[in-house]
């Protein structure tokens, strides 16, 4: 299965870039709220499928990129366009 970023008008894909990380919405239900409500997609709903790559996760100083392993180390999502 190809494994792709859920964020709209993202094309980013497994294997496209390097360094390019993806994760899974979480399931706690207040994080996975609050990144639902960030994605901004209408109408939508994650599936336990649903990924998100790291270009969108960006530090608390919202200076750089984070590039990490585990999902529960990222805490904030930049608005989409």
């Amino acid at each position: 299965m190809v494994i792709f970023c859920c964020a709209v008008q993202c094309a980013n894909r497994q294997g496209c870039k390097p360094n390019l990380a993806f994760y899974r919405i979480p399931f706690d239900a207040d994080r996975r709220r609050r990144w639902v409500a960030a994605i901004n997609r209408k109408d939508w709903q994650p599936s336990k499928y649903s990924r998100i790559c790291s270009e969108h996760f960006f530090t608390r100083l919202g200076l750089q990129p984070c590039l990490l392993v585990h999902c529960t180390e990222i805490s904030v999502l930049p608005p989409w366009k």
